[in-house]
């Protein structure tokens, strides 16, 4: 009795973290993967580092309170990288912001929206 307690409380743990969404990635991944996408020089890589770790920051003390505004931050974090390439390059930049995955519907980094009453969903 007790060993099928334990298998399905295992179960259900298991199944909850495979559903949850992994984290976004750290800005030394995202400017790595920038860096490769694009064949970033050493200097315009140093530059999106420091852009994104700015960035990265700001969301991190924003965290679940305005996401609006942390859109708008990402947007204006775009805006200045793509300021920092060469025509080709941004090219480039539009197509992988265009392949960017979207958030899963109804859900962001903190969770469900709240419904209308003020209950989680």
């Amino acid at each position: 009795m007790i060993r099928s307690i334990l298998i399905g409380l295992g179960l259900s743990l298991s199944l909850g973290a495979a559903a949850m969404p992994p984290p976004p990635p750290s800005p030394e991944m995202r400017a790595a993967h920038l860096a490769r996408a694009l064949s970033l020089s050493e200097a315009q890589y140093d530059d999106v580092l420091t852009l994104l770790q700015a960035q990265a920051a700001e969301d991190h003390s924003r965290h679940c309170r305005d996401q609006s505004a942390r859109q708008a931050r990402r947007d204006e974090t775009d805006a200045q990288i793509a300021s920092l390439l060469s025509t080709e390059q941004q090219s480039r930049f539009v197509q992988l912001q265009q392949q960017r995955p979207a958030p899963p519907p109804g859900r962001g980094p903190c969770g469900p929206r709240p419904s209308a009453t003020g209950a989680t969903s």
